[in-house]
């Protein structure tokens, strides 16, 4: 009923500011662990140039670092992700290309990060923050294990059955 006044309309994205300050949860210890493990891995189970592996662990170093806050709702041009991403804690932005040249990385080889479209980016924090959702299921499995039971790992990190150590 209400007009929206001049105010109101130069700030569209409110309702997602104060979405992620009241929807803030705290994870579960394992959940957290777990995903703070798949976000730390992955970086090195993608083959990336140099530029690249830079980028991909800036922007994963801040979403880390984020997840340990809030799961916000991260859609839209890389701009637009990386000024969200730089507002919580209050931080110079990355810089669009250094976003965009991540999410282009990434979009191939994980769930955490979606390409709807042509300028529309998505990582999906919340949805990796809830231990019901196929996407988070989806994204732990994407990190295989570094110790299984039966199993060690050598020293580069590949499981190795207790059977092949005799």
């Amino acid at each position: 009923m209400g007009r929206k006044t001049s105010r109101e309309s130069e700030q569209p994205g409110l309702e997602d500011i104060y979405s992620t300050i009241l929807e803030v949860r705290a994870l579960q210890p394992r959940v957290a662990a777990a995903i703070r493990i798949s976000i730390e891995r992955l970086p090195d189970r993608i083959n990336l140039a140099p530029a690249d592996r830079r980028a991909v662990v800036a922007l994963l170093d801040r979403v880390q670092r984020v997840l340990g806050v809030a799961s916000p709702y991260l859609r839209g041009a890389p701009r637009v992700i990386d000024q969200r991403l730089a507002e919580v804690f209050g931080e110079p932005a990355l810089g669009e290309r250094t976003v965009y040249r991540a999410l282009k990385a990434l979009v191939e080889h994980t769930v955490l990060v979606e390409h709807p479209s042509r300028q529309m980016w998505h990582l999906r924090t919340r949805e990796i923050c809830d231990p019901s959702s196929p996407i988070h299921r989806e994204f732990l499995a994407e990190t295989p294990p570094l110790f299984t039971l039966g199993a060690s790992v050598d020293a580069h990190d590949r499981p190795v059955s207790l059977a092949d150590e005799k």
